[in-house]
């Protein structure tokens, strides 16, 4: 994972670069310049996205190479999950002009998986058989027998040759023929497709006769859950009164056991020595809290909490670690990466005339181009600037003149940001200065635990407009961002499980049971940190990422009002166009002129 961070770290700078300096001069003086010179610029700048966002899909498959791609373990009714993708293949097929069947058992045949990724993989089949078939039909059909469910989607397209059946699946491999008929791609949607299924138990395989015109069908198997009804009375009624306890041996559990049950709760203990597969069982069993002896927790209390977290049907068990002999008990808790936090995108004010005095600001990053074009960001916002091109000079400048503000590289030679940011919340006179991070690496979870103790925002390197970081630091400097202040973690909890979930319908009573606080609470807490509703908060994050997909892909429209969470193309199209003043199909043509 320090890999993937490091590689990811090194091709993002770059963009960043190339993002945010085309940004800057679209900004500036656009009267002036030449419309043709606009269009190149705004041309970069679409590139620039677009290959950051093909460069976070390598990463995302170079992760599952090296066991980082998890997915999130469910009982699942297939056919549910498969329902609104055959809705999508549907409306793909008819927009092509071809026949669509399907074909799903009487029976309803239960997975263990990921909601979520299985619709990836089924969609990303369907979406191919569209796309290399002229004429005649595609198929989604679904069969089961008595261990598997066999899920196949079948074309009467191109054809796939009998060589290129062996090499299907490898990562960016593309068909010669079909880069000669000019279809585009990277070649890893397949790749990744076979990476999921097989993380799912599974296995997936094509067919086809190898002659041109004839067609192929991709299918694949996965285990059925056989346990389906036990599992669904549990997650439907779960045990409130059910406490588990892990301990190792040599560990003396009946004190707590004995206090729990005197209590009135129901306790389980377990001996992790004699089971090795102990974490399975809280996700079976499904109790409402999970006690962990302190030698456990020490070792493994992180990981399990990991493992909770990551999944819908365990996210919510509250997880604890003890110990009897020191009277400590700690609550195992993380907040979700807030990386791509989503900002209101309004101007920033001067806040000169408000605290009397020049506001200066700090920048830190040891990338001279970097360094040079967030100083001229702030710079344009009416800031004093001073830079530091590593941790020890940044600590100097501050033990001479503590600035208003710290932007934050994490990731420097010799002192990182994070010993930066330790040393600064270790003096008295710089501990409550706000700081930015700006990082272009994936924060573990103990990272993001150690930024959260003082950090005012953590911002992606390449993934906030201009217009965004200015909001942050207005913010900041504002005092509006209160250094770990309850409600702050708590916008940035909920803005990460609707970063997360986007896609399909999410309710604010959703929301919020997520973040463990009542409906009125959560919408209170977004007009006090962003000033707007979570509702508005989502419904314009989906625009936005409906813009990017109508900008840089050839997706129908309602494929694309689907993918962000809409239930259907005219909703979106109202929507869309009362949020940025155009229909979807005027904004595509404009950008891809």
């Amino acid at each position: 994972s320090r890999f993937l961070s490091m590689v990811s770290h090194e091709l993002r700078t770059p963009l960043s670069l190339i993002i945010g300096l085309s940004e800057m001069i679209l900004r500036e003086q656009q009267e002036a310049r030449a419309q043709l010179k606009l269009r190149d610029m705004e041309q970069i700048h679409i590139s620039a996205q677009h290959l950051s966002r093909l460069i976070g899909d390598v990463l995302d498959l170079a992760s599952s190479e090296a066991g980082q791609l998890h997915i999130l373990r469910e009982p699942l009714d297939l056919l549910e999950v498969l329902t609104m993708t055959a809705k999508i293949g549907e409306e793909l097929s008819r927009e092509k002009g071809l026949t669509w069947g399907v074909q799903f058992p009487a029976e309803t045949p239960h997975v263990m998986g990921d909601r979520t990724r299985l619709r990836q993989v089924v969609l990303n089949l369907i979406s191919n058989a569209v796309k290399f078939t002229q004429s005649g039909e595609v198929r989604l059909d679904v069969r089961v027998d008595s261990e598997n469910v066999h899920v196949s989607v079948s074309d009467t397209g191109m054809g796939i040759s009998l060589t290129e059946q062996g090499t299907i699946f490898d990562e960016f491999y593309r068909s010669p023929h079909a880069v000669q008929s000019g279809y585009g791609g990277m070649g890893l949607g397949l790749a990744i497709t076979k990476e999921l299924i097989e993380q799912h138990d599974g296995s997936i395989q094509v067919r086809s006769p190898g002659d041109l015109g004839t067609g192929s069908t991709f299918s694949f198997t996965l285990p059925l859950f056989m346990d389906t009804d036990a599992s669904k009375e549990l997650q439907a009624d779960r045990n409130s009164n059910l406490v588990m306890v892990f301990v190792e041996q040599g560990d003396e559990p009946s004190l707590i056991a004995g206090h729990l049950k005197a209590s009135g709760f129901e306790v389980q203990v377990y001996f992790v020595d004699e089971d090795e597969n102990w974490v399975r069982k809280i996700t079976r069993v499904l109790p409402s809290a999970v006690l962990l002896g302190e030698r456990l927790a020490a070792r493994e209390g992180w990981a399990v909490c990991t493992i909770l977290k990551r999944r819908p049907s365990t996210e919510n068990i509250i997880l604890l670690a003890y110990s009897v002999e020191h009277g400590q008990v700690l609550k195992l808790d993380y907040l979700h990466k807030p990386l791509n936090m989503e900002t209101l995108t309004r101007e920033l004010e001067k806040i000169q005339g408000s605290t009397g005095k020049q506001v200066t600001v700090l920048v830190v990053d040891d990338d001279p181009g970097i360094l040079d074009m967030q100083s001229r960001l702030i710079e344009q916002s009416g800031r004093q600037v001073i830079t530091a091109r590593n941790g020890r000079e940044a600590l100097e400048v501050v033990g001479q003149k503590p600035p208003d503000l710290i932007l934050l590289d994490l990731m420097m030679p010799e002192m990182d940001g994070f010993a930066v940011l330790d040393e600064l919340r270790s003096r008295h006179a710089t501990r409550n200065i706000p700081v930015i991070i700006l990082t272009a690496h994936v924060l573990s979870d103990a990272e993001l635990e150690r930024c959260n103790r003082g950090v005012a925002a953590i911002l992606g390197k390449g993934i906030f407009s201009s217009e965004e970081t200015l909001k942050h630091v207005e913010a900041a400097l504002t005092h509006q961002q209160a250094l770990g202040k309850a409600t702050q973690l708590l916008v940035r909890k909920a803005v990460a499980f609707m970063h997360a979930h986007y896609a399909r319908p999410v309710t604010r009573e959703e929301i919020a049971d997520h973040v463990g606080i009542s409906p009125d609470y959560l919408t209170d807490c977004f007009h006090q940190e962003l000033g707007i509703t979570p509702s508005t908060y989502i419904r314009r994050y989906r625009i936005r990422q409906a813009c990017d997909l109508l900008r840089d892909t050839d997706q129908s429209i309602t494929r694309i009002a689907l993918a962000v969470g809409f239930s259907d193309g005219a909703h979106f199209t109202r929507t869309f166009q009362r949020e940025m003043g155009t229909t979807p199909r005027a904004y595509r043509d404009s950008k891809q002129a």
